[in-house]
């Protein structure tokens, strides 16, 4: 089988976890599979496993920026645009008997790549544009999930919640739908025996945007810090919020207990996954949430929010709604003083994560390509 993988990102041009899910699913295809893989060009890469055609076309921007507004500027459309032409253009000499997209950025790509060849286009639905907006989307960007929803062949989408939500809210045809979750390398993150928590570190690590509820996270350690004044609130990644949630945690008095790191690179986020005490996903919305995962592998005890996919494959980690903040930090200091709850949690995660691999989810990845030739 030969698959033409449209993407947007890919090591060592990584912005966001497209990228992430793009390496790992194409690592762990079965060898029948043949893939070749087109990316805008931001300079060299190559891997052993497939064929990595750099598409040239001027792209200035990453996938997980804020749209919507005067933030979406006529570049940003012109430089998906531009992509998908180029592809369409690529496509032409390039023999693939399906097509696989990944989110709006690369749909249109894919739809041109259908289009010049006569190919059935699968589309992965890693997140939407209403739940990234907080239920206020940019209609260009959601008219395009809609016109990629409604052209490709089959749709997979990262949770059953996605699945849900672009039937509700963008008309898909249910029975061209199949949900394939994403997993883990757990041999990246494992740092082996973690022993009760000596340092008092809560991490959390993502994009500072409005959906990843860092907002929610802040008031919480401010219960905490009242009843544990050692707890550390590291918070790794960088965003639009990032001015306002330093303001934040100096508006709450806990700035000396809160520590923005910005952009830390994937070496040093495994040593911080190691050293934490507690890892906390406190998102309003997140299609899957891979760091979870990673955090679990690390043996980190891990508290996520109901409104999140990896929660719909997970069990053993704390369960919270995101708005629920004396919920959270009660969670977090029973992490902190409850040596034998701690131990048992630590162990539980690491092993429910090794169980949630790459291979698998390549397997039904090509289960689903094979049913969509059909």
């Amino acid at each position: 089988m030969r698959v033409l993988m449209v993407g947007w990102e890919f090591p060592p041009y990584v912005s966001g976890g497209l990228g992430t899910h793009t390496y790992e699913l194409t690592r762990k295809m079965p060898h029948d599979v043949n893939i070749t893989f087109f990316m805008p060009d931001r300079g060299e890469v190559s891997v052993p496993w497939m064929d990595i055609k750099r598409i040239k076309t001027s792209i200035g921007f990453g996938p997980y920026m804020t749209f919507g507004g005067s933030v979406l500027k006529e570049s940003i459309i012109k430089s998906v645009e531009d992509y998908a032409k180029e592809v369409g253009k690529t496509a032409k000499q390039t023999d693939f008997d399906i097509v696989h997209c990944h989110d709006w950025l690369t749909v249109m790509g894919g739809i041109c790549a259908k289009r010049e060849n006569g190919k059935p286009l699968v589309f992965t639905v890693h997140s939407t544009e209403y739940d990234r907006s907080i239920g206020n989307p940019c209609p260009w960007v959601m008219d395009i999930e809609r016109y990629g929803i409604n052209e490709a062949d089959g749709i997979i989408a990262v949770s059953k919640r996605i699945k849900e939500q672009i039937i509700e809210k963008y008309g898909a045809d249910p029975g061209k739908i199949r949900v394939v979750y994403n997993a883990i390398d757990s041999s990246s993150f494992d740092c082996g025996l973690k022993f009760k928590p000596t340092e008092d570190l809560i991490l959390s690590l993502g994009r500072l945007t409005l959906h990843k509820g860092i907002d929610h996270l802040l008031r919480a350690a401010k219960i905490v810090i009242e009843h544990h004044p050692s707890a550390k609130f590291v918070i790794a990644g960088k965003g639009d919020k990032f001015k306002d949630l330093v303001e934040m945690s100096i508006d709450l008095g806990i700035e000396k207990n809160v520590f923005f790191l910005g952009y830390v690179p994937q070496e040093d986020i495994t040593k911080l996954y190691a050293r934490a005490d507690v890892f906390l996903m406190p998102s309003v919305f997140e299609p899957f949430g891979i760091t979870a995962l990673e955090a679990m592998a690390a043996g980190t005890p891990t508290i996520i929010s109901k409104t999140s996919g990896v929660c719909e494959v997970t069990n053993n980690v704390f369960k919270i709604d995101f708005w629920d903040t004396e919920k959270m930090a009660s969670r977090i200091l029973e992490i902190l003083n409850y040596k034998e709850l701690f131990e048992e949690m630590s162990n539980n995660c690491r092993s429910e994560a090794k169980r949630i691999t790459w291979d698998d989810i390549a397997m039904q990845t090509k289960d689903f390509y094979e049913s969509v030739l059909r």
